[in-house]
Parts: structure tokens; sequence; C-alpha cells
């Protein structure tokens, strides 16, 4: 006896199931990732190159201006991955200017909006933020609503704000900067009973800590890199356990 408490084919059984199960762990934060075509450079060819990789990769979604919406939609139909317009420029533009930019968005096949809220609201004025959140939630019933939280000096405290207001008026998750992501802020935000979705997730190794976190969305503008690392890590620590 060679002292084997398996087959070699059972041994094989087993090995692919670990291969498939990490491959799939990898596949679903790609699934989480939503590929950033926002910038003021992305013109036509950049918005199709971006929309086709989404489809490629299985990511969630692309996140792009008002303006870009229509085209977007067209470059992504027919595939499951959704368009997630952002809403509201700087912040400062009007309670209406900002219902009616997501209204249209929605019109024109947007499924989640991203909204910049006022600076200002966010910190001294929360009544003004309440009644601007409300009015963008109710024009766009059906989609997913998310508070862009990205102020570098944000406080604990206003983001605590923000996530309470953000349940309160019907939003469906915040959003923070990867940069400003702390475990403490993170578990604040679950207790405020809201997702949680980052900005920045620029590699492979920051998209699994934060989705173990509790993550839910992960805007990126590296993810072809992102997915092919977690991809390649999956394969890699599979090879190093069968070496033991």
């Amino acid at each position: 006896m060679d002292g084997k408490l398996i087959s070699a084919e059972e041994e094989a059984e087993f090995r692919e199931y670990q291969r498939s199960r990490r491959e799939a762990e990898a596949r679903r934060i790609i699934g989480r990732l939503v590929l950033s075509a926002f910038s003021r450079g992305t013109d036509k060819n950049a918005l199709k190159s971006t929309c086709a990789l989404a489809k490629k990769l299985g990511a969630h979604g692309v996140l792009v201006s008002p303006v870009n919406v229509a085209a977007a939609r067209r470059y992504l139909a027919g595939s499951a991955q959704i368009v997630c317009a952002v809403v509201g420029g700087t912040g400062e533009s009007l309670a209406c200017i900002k219902r009616a930019e997501a209204r249209k968005a929605k019109r024109q096949g947007a499924r989640e909006i991203a909204l910049v809220p006022s600076g200002c609201a966010l910190s001294c004025e929360p009544s003004s933020l309440r009644r601007e959140l409300k009015r963008v939630v109710r024009a766009v019933r059906g989609c997913g609503v998310s508070l862009l939280l990205f102020d570098e000096g944000i406080s604990s405290e206003q983001l605590s704000r923000g996530a309470a207001l953000a349940r309160a008026c019907g939003l469906s998750s915040v959003c923070v900067q990867a940069e400003r992501v702390q475990r403490e802020d993170m578990q604040l935000l679950c207790g405020e009973g809201i997702f949680f979705d980052v900005a920045g997730a620029e590699s492979a190794e920051l998209a699994c800590e934060l989705v173990r976190m509790g993550a839910r969305r992960l805007y990126t503008t590296c993810a072809e890199r992102v997915s092919e690392r977690l991809l390649a890590k999956a394969r890699q620590d599979l090879a190093g356990t069968s070496g033991e």
C-alpha cells in the first residue's frame, strides 16, 4: 500500500473542484467592478472600449457622465452590464438641476445614479441635503441611487450623518474613496443599515480586502489589470496548495 487515502482519479476531481471554486470567487469580485468612463477626456472611442471591456470581463457595469448615458446603453445593448450615471457635477448645482439630470439619465437607460452632494449641505445644512436626496430618489424610482462622499476632509461624524440620511431617504448605498476607507468607518456604515461602494479599487489585493470588509461595488479605472491579477492569483494559490 502506498498510504494514499484517495485514488488518483479522486484527487484529480478534487483539484478540479478547488480550481473552479477559486476562479468562481475571483469572478464574483470581478462581477462587482464598475468601470469608470467618467473623466473629461472620455471620447466616443474610449467609451466604446470601456463598455466592450465591461462585457468581456463580466463586470457590473460602467460609470459615465449624464451626456454619455445613451451612447453607453447602446454599446452595452444585449448584455447584463448596467449604466451608472454620475449626477451633480461638483455637487454645487441646484437640487432641481440634479433631479432633472437624474430623470433624463434614467430615461436614456441608466440603471443606477451616483449623486454628488453639496459639501456645505453635508457639513452644516443636513435639511437641505435631505430635500435634495428625496427629490432625486423620487425622480428615478426603480433606479438605485448612491451618495458619493468623496470630500477628502470628510470626518467620521459627517460620514455617519451622510449614511444615515441616505438610508432615511431611500438611497441604496454610499460611496467613498479607497484612500478614505478604514475598517471602523466601514463598520459604521454597515451599522447604519446601508450598502457601501468604494472608488479607487486599482489593485487585486485592494479589491479582495474591500470585499472582505463588505464593499458592494468597486469603481476602478484599472479593471483589466485587476481582473487578470485576481484570476492569476487564484491559479497561483491553487498551484501552491498542490505542492504541499
